[in-house]
């Protein structure tokens, strides 16, 4: 009975803990966003293991990528062509990153990782959000690795 009585009182203090802990890791992810907060230029787009163009990158170069909040917005000749909403977790390794798009009424999810290097950050995605990369690299079904340097 003792034993018993000691194993409830264990899983009520865990219950009890765990809002505390979710409230620690959303600080921590919030305290990432704010990280992330700014205007973006891309530098280098690699989608399968295949570099972009010469002639598609200069054209991902014109475009910003505005982070706010948990929103991440690809504007064209200061003109809003798509917005995305972004959900990071800070306290994996690396950082984890989930990218939500809806077109058409049709959401889907691209699952990546990202690092932070000072004006620098590097985002590896599986845009079929199957499974996350493991890795920094594009090789793969689906997956792109895109470089970005802060403006």
């Amino acid at each position: 009975k003792t034993r018993f009585s000691a194993r409830i009182a264990v899983a009520l203090a865990v219950v009890s803990l765990l809002p505390l802990v979710a409230i620690a890791g959303e600080k921590e992810n919030r305290a990432e966003l704010e990280k992330l907060a700014g205007t973006w230029q891309i530098t280098g787009l690699e989608s399968n293991g295949n570099a972009a163009p010469p002639q598609a990158l200069e054209k991902f170069k014109k475009v910003d990528v505005v982070i706010k909040g948990d929103a991440m917005t690809f504007m064209e000749g200061g003109k809003a062509v798509q917005e995305l909403k972004i959900a990071v977790v800070a306290d994996q390794s690396p950082k984890t990153i989930d990218i939500t798009a809806t077109r058409g009424g049709k959401t889907e999810v691209a699952l990546g990782i990202f690092v932070l290097e000072e004006k620098k950050m590097k985002l590896s995605t599986d845009d079929r959000g199957k499974q996350r990369p493991k890795e920094f690299s594009s090789k793969g079904e689906g997956i792109s690795l895109l470089t970005f340097e802060r403006k």
